[in-house]
């Protein structure tokens, strides 16, 4: 970041340097607020310090010149003193749009508080640009020229209170001398210092007994000093006496600070019997000069401001206009000075509405107002107008000072802000908004269906990061798409899973999309959430239908051919043996026809949970269709161990069953293939497994075997017959 930092005194700009920098600034320093002026205008920086009591240009002028340059306006101004420090100095410095007055010496941390505070309301849009809605031009213009006078006034009482005691001991020709406001100086025909009051050791910088015998021109700039011995030669040959009256020559002077100072000079001569001496008495002419700068620069406001300026007397009439009034209305200025109000805006207008306000300002009122208004150029804008009393010398009210500024986009964009807003409250879809320039990127906005939604209320989740919706259930994938996007600053739409206040789950489809702002910077994003519980449930429903026996809750054919497979690959990237039983309960049909197709069903699901009591956690069982179960066993080390767990599985399924009431009592039978021995097929596989079982119910039923290729030899020998 960037500051310039204006200030007179080479110390103060060093520290605050050095005080920047080390908060990360680049620092720019400036000696007076000229040099400040040009440097903002070539790279406006991010923030400006500035002293008040500088050279060419004060803090002031400097912080108004900022203030009503609309490209510079929006700048923080900090006003940093320590010889204007009164409430009516700091007043002033608002009033002029300054965001901070601080008075030195501020301690270090202080100081870096209050510029810190100052940014960080930069950054969040609550400084004010410019001094809209303080006091006119001519009122600041006054209050400078107060706030400088009373300066010059507390110089010119302390002068007073230093030298007391020599007043009070000094003769009455003294005593003028050393009250007097203005620097009395005498000089002899060498131009060397015979006399300085005490107004001249303060003006020059010197004590009395240094300057004594000192060479004017030592404290005459060099550009100006053979000017100076040129004029004084031709006064002195002009045989003149003195300059009649007040006569307010120019002269710049030197202090020991080698500050030029700006002086009027009135001269006359004395002649002794011995000495023959100029005395010249030199006014200070600085505080003038500000005042007239001042106000000089109150007229160039007014001049070319955008807001509309006037002054009106208390019978209405115009007695002064700015240019932005007389362009609005579209009439020469000499059309609207000494015409009445009702003139230029109308009889109707002005009875039903404005004529009351100027009748309160006249009472001495403030009046403001915020209106929409037919103008013959700009059309209908929306206006805010300020009516001031005017005061007198006297402090009476003359009229009033009329201030209007067209906020009609202000107005558009706030209409447009409560409609957005409305919208936003009203949409059935949840949606957030988080900061994403402030730590961890926190909520700052919820509409009601989020808060509906999560069962959250709005202050419970403002300030948050929306990653307390997912509690300790981090492991998703629509989590991840979604902080891959946030990294990326992408869109992205993902459906995750949240959990509501009371802790129930619920499917969340949310799509995130950034923010950015007229230069690109993300600065928010905003998430808009849908509850799909019902949508995901439902496809889980469809998914597990798809792939699983409706009957007993185990795979179906469509997932066992594909955990085959996966069990196939597997086996054979890692050398492992595999095995394929075929199981069929014997007699099922018998069962089924004389207890009831309720009996069957129930004996499949409870013959279906006595086959999974038996398996690993890897190994897989199926329902094929009917009575016939197929059971896939991983890794197996050899012919004995798949036929103990072949074993166990028609134990187990061969118990009684206790049916509805009925006690059955049934058996079953189980075919074996193994994988890579019998083959490396999964069709194959399982068709040796089905010979392998129709074999064993040739064999009387309740039994089990191994797949053997006579098996398939036999099969084919008795197709081959029928």
């Amino acid at each position: 970041m960037r500051a310039i930092v204006a200030d007179d005194h080479e110390d103060a700009r060093l520290l605050l340097k050095a005080l920047l920098n080390g908060a990360g600034f680049e620092v720019v320093c400036c000696e007076d607020g000229q040099q400040a002026l040009e440097q903002v205008r070539q790279q406006p920086p991010d923030l400006i310090i500035s002293d008040i009591l500088m050279p060419h240009m004060d803090g002031y002028a400097l912080c108004w010149e900022i203030k009503n340059d609309p490209a510079l306006g929006h700048i923080p101004f900090v006003f940093y003193s320590g010889t204007y420090t009164e409430a009516e100095d700091r007043k002033l410095a608002l009033d002029m749009g300054a965001a901070r007055f601080l008075e030195k010496p501020a301690e270090t941390e202080t100081f870096m508080q209050a510029i810190r505070a100052v940014l960080e309301a930069q950054r969040n849009g609550q400084l004010e640009g410019s001094p809209a809605s303080k006091p006119n031009a001519t009122q600041l213009a006054r209050q400078h020229a107060r706030v400088l006078t009373r300066k010059l006034q507390e110089k010119v009482a302390a002068l007073d209170t230093e030298h007391q005691a020599l007043r009070e001991s000094a003769t009455i020709t003294e005593l003028i001398l050393e009250t007097v406001a203005d620097s009395i100086i005498a000089i002899d025909t060498e131009s060397r210092i015979a006399f300085a009051n005490a107004a001249a050791t303060h003006l020059l910088g010197k004590p009395e007994a240094e300057l004594i015998g000192s060479p004017l021109t030592e404290f005459i700039p060099q550009r100006l000093r053979e000017q100076h011995t040129e004029g004084l030669k031709r006064y002195i040959d002009s045989g003149k006496k003195r300059l009649e009256g007040w006569q307010r020559l120019s002269l710049t002077v030197l202090n020991t600070k080698r500050e030029e100072i700006p002086v009027e000079v009135s001269f006359s001569e004395y002649r002794g019997d011995d000495r023959h001496l100029f005395i010249g008495t030199l006014r200070d002419v600085r505080e003038r000069k500000a005042s007239e700068e001042a106000l000089h620069l109150s007229a160039r406001v007014i001049a070319t401001t955008s807001d509309l300026i006037a002054i009106v007397g208390r019978d209405y009439t115009y007695r002064m206009v700015n240019d932005a009034y007389t362009k609005t209305f579209k009439r020469p200025r000499e059309e609207i000075i000494g015409h009445r109000v009702p003139e230029l805006i109308g009889e109707g207008l002005f009875d039903s509405m404005i004529k009351e306000k100027y009748d309160r300002c006249f009472a001495g009122e403030a009046v403001n107002f915020r209106a929409w208004f037919d103008f013959p150029v700009a059309g209908r804008r929306f206006m805010d107008v300020c009516y001031y009393p005017y005061l007198g010398t006297d402090n009476s009210v003359q009229g009033a000072i009329l201030c209007v500024r067209d906020i009609t986009s202000l107005k558009i964009a706030e209409e447009s802000l409560r409609l957005n807003t409305r919208a936003l409250e009203a949409s059935n879809n949840g949606i957030i908004i988080t900061d994403s320039q402030a730590p961890d990127n926190p909520i700052i906005y919820a509409n009601p269906a989020f808060c509906r939604m999560t069962g959250y209320t709005e202050g419970e989740v403002l300030g948050k990061n929306p990653r307390f919706l997912f509690r300790s259930d981090r492991d998703q994938t629509g989590l991840q798409a979604i902080r891959r996007a946030l990294r990326d600053r992408s869109s992205i739409d993902a459906t995750v899973r949240n959990y509501r206040k009371d802790g129930k789950p619920f499917w969340n489809h949310t799509r995130v999309a950034p923010v950015l702002d007229d230069n690109g910077q993300l600065t928010h994003y905003i998430g808009v959430s849908n509850d799909v519980t019902d949508q995901v449930r439902y496809e889980q429903e469809l998914r597990y239908q798809a792939t699983h026996d409706t009957l007993t809750g185990i795979a179906n054919r469509s997932l066992l051919n594909d955990r085959l497979w996966q069990s196939l690959s597997a086996s054979e990237r890692h050398g492992e043996n595999l095995a394929v039983l075929f199981l069929d309960i014997d007699r099922f049909k018998q069962i089924n026809d004389s207890l009831g197709h309720g009996v069957g069903d129930e004996l499949l699901r409870q013959a279906a949970e006595r086959i999974q009591e038996r398996l690993r956690k890897g190994d897989t069982v199926a329902r094929l269709s009917g009575d016939e179960f197929v059971i896939i066993l991983s890794d197996v080390r050899d012919d004995a161990a798949v036929k103990q767990v072949a074993e166990k599985i028609h134990e187990k399924v061969c118990l009684p069953y206790r049916l509805q009431g009925h006690e059955v009592i049934t058996t079953c039978c189980i075919g074996v293939s193994l994988f890579p021995r019998d083959s490396n097929e999964p069709d194959i596989l399982l068709r040796d497994a089905d010979i392998a079982m129709y074999r064993a119910k040739e064999l009387g039923r309740n039994t089990i075997e191994f797949f053997t290729p006579d098996m398939s030899s036999a099969i084919s020998e008795r197709m081959g017959l029928e």
